[in-house]
């Protein structure tokens, strides 16, 4: 059985956030037998060198749901219409890990509450679903309306002023404790029950 979630991995770059986030939809998908949908908003994440490329959402989700393959890649080349043709497809169908890496591309503060990633997020509860999102500035990149929808973090080294705030603000969490944290060491906050 698949229990939705979502988790944000937040922090500088090469800190360790899209390696563990993974190793998480890894593990999930070794667990519920769902695949994995790697989002590289880059096209250039190391972690996901060797795992198969496909060249569309409909080509990644037919090679996840139709024919059964364990993971692979797709880059969206930046376009934001397919991105959210992929997030309306998984608000009806679900059954898959999804990491979304460098989400800022696709769910952020300046896009607001509109892109149907952002409703995917907001509405997992209602989807077999889980969402893994990494990002380096939680304060601009995550809008308060994801974080208002209690996503566990796993915090890793973070020196932007306004993310430290944020953190500090809303989870009690020491600007200088996270500024000093080693590369693949990170503080989890489960903000849900």
């Amino acid at each position: 059985m698949l229990e939705s979630y979502v988790a944000w991995y937040l922090g500088c770059p090469k800190s360790g956030k899209t390696y563990l986030a993974l190793q998480h939809a890894r593990a999930e998908a070794a667990r519920t037998g769902f695949g994995v949908l790697l989002l590289d908003a880059m096209g250039e994440a190391r972690n996901f060198a060797g795992i198969e490329q496909v060249a569309s959402a409909e080509e990644a989700l037919i090679a996840l749901h139709a024919e059964g393959r364990r993971e692979v890649k797709w880059n969206p080349l930046g376009c934001f219409d397919e991105v959210e043709a992929l997030a309306r497809a998984l608000q009806k169908i679900g059954r898959l890990h999804v990491i979304v890496d460098e989400s800022a591309h696709w769910i952020n503060s300046r896009r607001g509450s509109d892109s149907c990633l952002m409703r995917l997020v907001r509405a997992h509860g209602h989807v077999p679903i889980t969402l893994h999102l990494t990002t380096q500035h939680y304060s601009a990149d995550v809008p308060q309306e994801a974080r208002s929808c209690a996503p566990t973090l796993y915090v890793f080294r973070c020196t932007g002023q306004a993310t430290l705030d944020v953190l500090q603000k809303e989870h009690r969490l020491d600007p200088r404790l996270l500024e000093a944290l080693p590369a693949r060491h990170f503080v989890t906050v489960r903000t849900g029950f």
